[in-house]
């Protein structure tokens, strides 16, 4: 278990997202904010990395809850881009 900053904010690395282990889009994660958005010069904690990586997950869940709905209003059956466009 993977513990973030407050207590109530943790996630387990052994969650699945469409078939696809949870700890590899940590590292995809963890690749982008520390080799590409920081400067060379500032190195990012532990813990502020999966903070980063809960709030992330958290809101693709949100964002796909959203437009799950918005599809729902419309009778359509496949979430289509334009329904993710609206949930933004």
């Amino acid at each position: 278990m993977v513990t973030a900053i407050c207590p109530e904010v943790s996630i387990t690395l052994v969650q699945k997202f469409n078939d696809i282990p949870f700890y590899s889009i940590i590292a995809t994660l963890n690749h982008i904010v520390r080799e590409i958005l920081l400067p060379l010069d500032v190195r990012a904690q532990k813990e502020t990395m999966d903070l980063i990586c809960f709030i992330s997950n958290a809101f693709v869940d949100l964002l796909s809850d959203v437009s799950n709905n918005v599809c729902y209003e419309q009778n359509k059956k496949n979430i289509m881009p334009e329904h993710t466009i609206r949930a933004l």
